[in-house]
């Protein structure tokens, strides 16, 4: 996405109000100096969702999810940075520079929409949508849930689209990159869809960033799809999931389908808390999205192999995002859509009611697949069995369920956990996560707290700390603070967000600040706290180096060994001088 410049996101930051922007989505009480509402993105009873106005930043107790009034809005509805802040912008009447990238998306924006608006007139306003709509009567979708996902139907012509966008100033080589036109090899462009029912592929926020289309009568392909885009990545976005958000909140549960009709049937009978992944295989992005709006996953696939096979791929990608992952199995030959058409809204919300754990639905599986009384049998099942349990990042669920598929398997408990356990080592991949709360060591909390917030005391931290006493991703928080401060200004959530993109970073700082600490307690701990991290670091360098000491003995090189020993000696005498001083030792740093 497109830098923003420092001045325009300081002065968007300062117009917006968090508490009026929040409030927009959740009902907050004022408590004390901060506000107080449940938390949008996870269920809860008791409010645990906190918003502090004079940081501007916004904290869950509960979830752990935080950030400023930015990253509200990215999470609320799904926005890149760069659109989170022009929505603010705009809302508070503040001028947005735009870059030639921020023009070129914005063109692919503007042609989807176009599209998607030339497709829905055709489909309910001309009479070449009369097919359409008699596909749409047979299949029992009425009017209102078809206008509230936007259907539209795309003409069989060559060039209808090209040519109607063309009067309003997108040309045909904005469609391609959108994906709505074709190049000809002989010169020129053609539509990608033509003579097809349109269903129109949303972000979180509501705005149309591809179709998928289908064959009207018989034909091949039956669905075609957008290819990805600059403003698409297929396993990005979840069918229905705009219009799917608020019932996600209320109902805590996703009813997951695998596509467009299935997820249309399912709002035609007002069972709305349902998305569909439209053809793709589900992806941790995904999840992810999921999990910002429930709890629960309750897989509805189609009632054959690939189904199973597809929603055991999904619950895997689910459990690893820390969802509880339900499955339905419905009837052979039945996929959700023939079975609400066949059986009722009534039968089907029974059917999920009766949804079982992934886990047991796994296990009921391997048990008809495979020979458990054989020895190779039960092999098969267990490391079966390890792959799902692996995948199940709840501790707790995790322990009871390995218990439970060991007891029906006849295996000991400790040696499937053994299975279980080194199926997980082998997977973890990925960044290093930002140390929880508890994790963090104390003294570097209380410094990053006084480098965002008391401006009086932050230019000693600078000066006498180094940035490597910060550890982990910390230290690109500081680092940002650092780069701030000495440009003069007091640093902000938002600056992070704006430099690294890594909301997971935002969230742990937006939960440290949201501790608080007033002026006269940070001049109580600040010196204990600069030397703790000195001390910190020094014995992070006294590891390092008795580590190298090892080596370079086992390499037989005593040249070296002697030339680490005596950094050794020198660093556990600065430790030792650290521990003994109850202030800094002057500006000099380590």
């Amino acid at each position: 996405m497109p830098r923003v410049p420092e001045d325009v996101i300081a002065q968007v930051r300062a117009q917006a109000d968090i508490v009026e922007v929040v409030s927009e989505y959740v009902p907050l009480k004022r408590r004390g100096r901060n506000y107080f509402g449940l938390c949008p993105f996870h269920s809860e009873r008791t409010p645990s969702f906190s918003v502090n106005p004079e940081l501007g930043i916004f904290h869950c107790f509960g979830c752990g999810v935080g950030g400023d009034v930015f990253g509200f809005l990215m999470k609320m509805e799904g926005l890149s940075f760069y659109e989170a802040v022009r929505r603010l912008a705009e809302k508070y009447g503040v001028p947005l520079p735009k870059s030639t990238r921020d023009q070129g998306n914005d063109a692919l924006y503007r042609a989807n929409a176009f599209a998607q608006e030339f497709y829905k007139k055709l489909l309910w306003e001309d009479s070449a949508g009369g097919k359409a709509r008699r596909y749409l009567e047979e299949r029992e979708i009425g009017r209102g849930v078809a206008e509230r996902f936007a259907l539209g139907y795309a003409p069989p012509g060559w060039e209808g689209l090209i040519r109607a966008a063309s009067h309003e100033g997108i040309g045909p080589e904005v469609l391609e990159k959108a994906g709505l036109a074709l190049r000809r090899r002989s010169g020129g462009y053609y539509d990608r869809f033509r003579d097809r029912l349109t269903f129109p592929i949303h972000n979180p926020g509501g705005r149309p960033v591809a179709f998928g289309a289908r064959v009207l009568g018989e034909g091949e392909p039956k669905y075609i799809n957008s290819p990805e885009t600059p403003i698409y990545r297929k396993g990005k976005v979840l069918y229905g999931i705009s219009q799917a958000r608020e019932a996600l909140r209320r109902e805590g549960e996703a009813i997951v389908v695998e596509g467009y009709m299935d997820l249309l049937r399912l709002f035609s009978a007002g069972i709305e808390n349902a998305v569909a992944v439209a053809g793709t295989a589900f992806t941790p992005h995904q999840a992810g999205l999921l999990r910002r709006y429930a709890e629960r996953a309750i897989l509805c696939f189609d009632a054959d192999r690939a189904g199973s096979e597809a929603a055991l791929r999904g619950g895997e990608v689910l459990s690893e995002a820390g969802l509880e992952v339900r499955v339905v199995e419905l009837p052979p030959g039945h996929d959700p859509d023939s079975f609400v058409r066949e059986e009722g809204r009534e039968e089907f919300l029974r059917m999920v009611g009766n949804s079982k754990p992934l886990v047991e639905h796994m296990l009921e599986k391997v048990r008809r697949t495979e020979d458990i009384s054989s020895v190779e049998g039960r092999r098969r099942a267990a490391k079966a069995m390890a792959e799902v349990l692996s995948k199940i990042r709840d501790e707790l669920r995790r322990d009871l369920w390995t218990r439970r598929v060991a007891e029906a398997l006849g295996l000991r408990e400790e040696v499937l956990r053994k299975v279980v356990e080194r199926r997980g080592r082998s997977e973890e991949t990925g960044p290093v996560k930002v140390p929880s709360r508890q994790t963090v060591p104390p003294a570097q909390r209380e410094l990053l707290k006084i480098l965002f917030s008391v401006p009086e005391l932050a230019e000693r931290v600078v000066e006498e700390v180094e940035l490597d006493a910060f550890e982990g991703r910390l230290r690109s928080a500081a680092k940002v603070a650092y780069e701030a401060i000495g440009d003069g200004r007091l640093p902000t959530v938002s600056d992070v967000l704006a430099e690294t993109q890594d909301e997971g970073l935002v969230e742990e700082l937006a939960g440290i600040l949201q501790e608080g600490l007033d002026e006269e307690r940070a001049r109580k701990v600040l010196a204990d706290s600069i030397a703790s991290v000195r001390r910190e670091k020094i014995r992070r360098e006294i590891e390092r180096v008795a580590g190298e000491i090892r080596e370079a003995e086992e390499a037989g090189d005593m040249e070296r060994v002697d030339a680490l020993y005596s950094h050794l000696m020198y660093l556990k005498r600065e430790e030792a001088r650290l521990v003994r001083a109850r202030h800094p030792l002057g500006r000099e740093g380590l």
